[in-house]
C-alpha cells in the first residue's frame, strides 16, 4: 500500500528534525493513484501548513519496513507539490504513514 502523510517541518535547527505536527492523509493499493492524489493535491494534503510530503510503499505485517519512499515540497509560487530527493532530515525516520 501507498500511504501518503504530510509533515510540518519548522526552519532548520542543525540535524535534529523539529516536526512539528504530521498527518497521514490516507493510502492507495496503486502507486499511479497515490502520485495522481499529490499532483492534484486531493483533499488539499497542504491545508497552509504541511510543506513537506511523503509516499510510502509499506507491505502488510508487523514492523513492516518501507520498499520505497517518494518526497514532495510545497512550493507557494506554483501551488503544488514538487517531488524532490529524500531530505537529509529525514535519512533515519521511517513509517511516516503508521508511526
Amino acid at each position: 500500500m501507498y500511504f501518503l502523510t504530510a509533515i510540518y517541518r519548522a526552519a532548520e535547527t542543525g540535524f535534529e528534525p523539529t516536526i512539528k505536527d504530521e498527518r497521514c492523509f490516507g493510502y492507495f493499493l496503486d502507486k499511479q493513484k497515490a502520485l495522481t492524489a499529490t499532483d492534484e493535491n486531493w483533499a488539499d494534503m497542504h491545508e497552509c501548513l504541511y510543506n513537506w510530503l511523503v509516499i510510502e510503499k509499506i507491505p502488510e505485517g508487523l514492523h513492516a519496513m518501507p520498499k520505497e519512499e517518494i518526497w514532495f515540497e510545497w512550493d507557494s509560487g506554483l501551488n503544488s507539490w514538487i517531488h524532490i530527493k529524500k531530505p537529509i532530515w529525514s535519512k533515519n525516520i521511517i513509517n511516516w504513514g503508521i508511526g
